[in-house]
């Protein structure tokens, strides 16, 4: 009896922990640009003190992989790309995040941005805006398994 109660908590643990899994947008993501459709690389995103921050973890263009943010104009000015915090400071809100920024690495632009995970947390999609949502563009990260 025991060994049955354990094995059906331990299967609503194991159920529980992939739940919330899907609930945040902590771990590897797939970014693909979204003016062209190429996917461009790989982005970690991590909680620091409840906070999200996103780092290039792979670039599939080996030119792109070798190039620096030249065009950055705060602490990222000729950091390499490969490496680069590109995502600093989203929190909860609402049932997204915000209050965050995202650089452009290619042209040093940092934007505002929210982020939203949507098909059961297999996406993310970030907008960077300035001033208002409504003026900027979204991109959809896919969750890397």
């Amino acid at each position: 009896m025991l060994q049955r109660v354990m094995a059906i908590l331990a299967m609503v643990g194991g159920l529980s922990v992939t739940a919330m899994a899907q609930t945040t947008p902590v771990g590897l993501w797939r970014t693909t640009d979204d003016k062209t459709g190429q996917e461009r690389g790989l982005v970690r995103v991590t909680e620091v003190n409840g906070a999200l921050y996103g780092r290039v973890e792979k670039i599939f263009d080996p030119v792109e992989a070798a190039r620096a943010c030249t065009k950055c104009t705060d602490d990222r000015k000729d950091k390499p790309i490969l490496g680069l915090d590109i995502l600093r400071g989203l929190k909860p809100d609402g049932d997204g995040w915000g209050g965050g920024q995202i650089v452009d690495p290619q042209t040093g632009s940092v934007y505002s941005a929210s982020a939203k995970l949507t098909d059961g947390g297999k996406h993310l999609v970030l907008r960077g805006y300035l001033l208002v949502s409504l003026l900027g563009r979204s991109q959809t990260w896919t969750r890397e398994p």
